[in-house]
């Protein structure tokens, strides 16, 4: 039986090492995000609001359980084990060969080793919480009936990893059986019973991959296009920079004084607003409504609501509700003064500043091909200073999320969007969020102080001390280099009026492009197979059951994966810089180890355990 499987190994270290030094790369990254989907058999109510009527109600089936280790999380610790062997379970219950799971029934399996699932519900099933669904009633199978092809899940957790140092950002997805070039249409129409076999079983279970590598495609285009706006325009606003500030940064930096540095980046930002013109008030408008939207994800993490939970839905409407009133327009239609939105941004647009870094970050990530020549900082230096500058981005990212944020955002103050008050209003009153943005008026105003205040606590002195954070990364390096570093953090009010409105809906930076990369028996090529008549794999026989009863099968297929895998991965690491000759080098190395480790266990195996040991 073969399925996909999918891996987010999304930062790959490119330490420009000589090949020799292969066997130390090591995927990078604090995060680690393991995405189990099931299918829930009997489904759960799920009620979405739209505009009319107020809301309509669905019925859910699919669910994914997320697994995390950083960030604070760590779901891959003892309490979590039945949670883990839970979803390995429910995810390999493929219809029709391992029958279906319950929380009750895996509890019975798990009883004489004692495992806990106490943490299942509340950790792994809070969107069924929040339903009013009982998730213990029901039984689930493998999540591949809904969701085969979860690139999603993936794409979003390599876009979120930080980088210390040179990466490739891929993505990586096994699939044990490729789809061929079909026939052409007969031209003549299907007869009925064909028609609804294809439509419920047969068409389904070949969508292809298209729609995710066609939105990974787009997204690298906006990635090329933000490259090419910041190498269009880096002379003329490192001009503008140092005409403003009134001499070469390279040498400037190292005397100025932080009251200094302050007149420089308020001028800097009056030219910024002075260059965009009419674009300016489009630009600020933009950005409070991006901060509006973070600051209602963190009063839903604050909340504990799930991101695609009614509740959390709920709480946008109602916020973004509150800011255009708070913000926007006055009660009789006047505008709100700019200097109210100008407040808000100044204590909540966290979002800037992080940007801000990762644009420094970037700017260091371009010199990793001739780190260490003709004034180009070494690959240390280079890290250590990426390492630096994310640290800070660290702090702000934290804070976005409302962590470390010493407020007195309790239970009480977060009153108003518990989950009581808020289902009684939509469900039992039937009302929208207008009517409950002004009924709690006040408690708003209240939970825009204290986290308002908290946030400036937190952060105290941080702004003021980038600059010389940024200035350290870059005290040893030669004056162009510095220069640079300086004209990216200096220069960056007048590249985020440029870049803003495309990152504002692609969250992507110019280095942020994403490599799709398959991993199949048809893409690995070095073995030949030991009987040429016959199928690489067995499994791909009698729809992905061949080798479900035979040993041999099943035994072949498990060392074709292993050998395969590992030509693909040598072939990664090493890269289009080095000949077939080292591949095959490694390769022959590989392919050796594995041959000793399976052989006494792969009995059922030998002709293919002798190619990989005589490759």
């Amino acid at each position: 039986m073969s399925e996909w499987l999918y891996g987010a190994l999304g930062d790959m270290d490119r330490n420009g090492s000589r090949p020799a030094d292969l066997e130390t790369m090591m995927p990078l990254g604090h995060l680690l995000e393991l995405f189990v989907t099931t299918t829930d058999f009997y489904g759960y109510d799920r009620d979405l609001a739209i505009a009319d009527p107020k809301l309509i109600h669905d019925h859910a089936h699919r669910h994914v359980l997320a697994f995390r280790y950083g960030e604070e999380d760590d779901h891959f610790t003892e309490p979590h084990n039945g949670a883990l062997a839970f979803s390995a379970r429910a995810t390999s219950c493929f219809p029709g060969a391992f029958p279906p799971v319950s929380f009750e029934l895996f509890a019975t399996y798990l009883a004489q080793d004692g495992a806990d699932l106490s943490e299942l519900e509340p950790t792994f099933f809070r969107l069924y919480q929040l339903s009013r669904a009982e998730p213990r009633k029901t039984f689930f199978v493998d999540g591949g009936v809904l969701d085969n092809r979860p690139f999603g899940h993936a794409i979003r957790a390599v876009k979120r990893r930080p980088a210390e140092s040179e990466v490739d950002r891929r993505l990586l997805y096994l699939e044990p059986d490729p789809a061929k070039p079909g026939p052409l249409p007969p031209g003549k129409s299907p007869s009925p019973l064909a028609t609804v076999l294809g439509t419920v079983s047969g068409i389904p279970k070949k969508e292809p991959i298209l729609d995710e590598i066609i939105e990974v495609s787009r997204h690298n285009e906006r990635v090329r296009r933000i490259r090419d706006i910041i190498e269009m325009t880096f002379d003329p606003i490192a001009q503008r920079v140092e005409d403003t500030v009134g001499g070469d940064l390279g040498w400037l930096a190292d005397s100025s004084a932080p009251d200094e540095v302050g007149r420089w980046r308020d001028r800097i930002n009056d030219e910024a607003k002075s260059a965009a013109g009419l674009a300016y008030v489009t630009y600020i408008r933009s950005k409070v409504s991006g901060v509006v939207d973070r600051y209602a994800r963190t009063i839903c993490r604050l909340s504990n609501y799930p991101e695609d939970c009614n509740q959390a839905a709920f709480v946008r409407s109602v916020l973004r509700i509150w800011a255009e009133g708070r913000l926007f327009t006055e009660r009789g239609g006047r505008a709100h003064a700019a200097e109210d939105q100008v407040e808000f941004l100044r204590r909540f647009d966290l979002d800037y500043g992080a940007r801000r870094l990762r644009f420094v970050i970037d700017g260091l990530s371009w010199w990793y091909p001739k780190a260490g020549t003709d004034g180009v900082p070494a690959r240390a230096e280079l890290n250590q200073g990426k390492k630096a500058l994310y640290d800070a981005r660290e702090v702000l990212l934290q804070a976005m999320e409302g962590k470390h944020v010493p407020t007195d955002l309790t239970d009480e103050v977060l009153a108003c969007f518990a989950q009581d008050p808020i289902d009684e209003w939509v469900y039992e009153q039937g009302l929208g969020p207008e009517e409950y943005a002004e009924e709690h008026a006040s408690e708003l105003a209240l939970i825009e102080d204290e986290l308002g205040k908290g946030l400036e606590k937190a952060l105290s002195g941080f702004s003021e001390s980038l600059f010389d954070r940024v200035r350290a990364v870059a005290q040893s390096w030669a004056p162009e280099r510095r220069k640079d570093l300086l004209v990216r953090y200096l220069g960056f009010p007048f590249w985020d009026i440029l870049l803003y409105p495309i990152q504002a809906v692609s969250d992507a930076g110019e280095r942020d492009a994403i490599q799709i990369v398959r991993m199949s028996p048809l893409d690995a090529t070095l073995l030949e197979q030991p009987d040429a008549e016959e199928p690489k794999l067995a499994g791909v026989s009698v729809m992905h059951f061949g080798a479900f009863f035979n040993r041999t099968g099943r035994e072949n297929d498990y060392l074709w994966g292993r050998l395969d895998g590992a030509e693909r991965l040598i072939g990664i690491l090493l890269g289009d810089g080095h000949s077939e000759e080292e591949r095959t080098k490694w390769c022959r190395k590989a392919f050796a180890a594995i041959a000793e480790e399976e052989g006494d266990v792969l009995t059922k195996a030998a002709p293919l355990l002798e190619k990989a040991r005589s490759f």
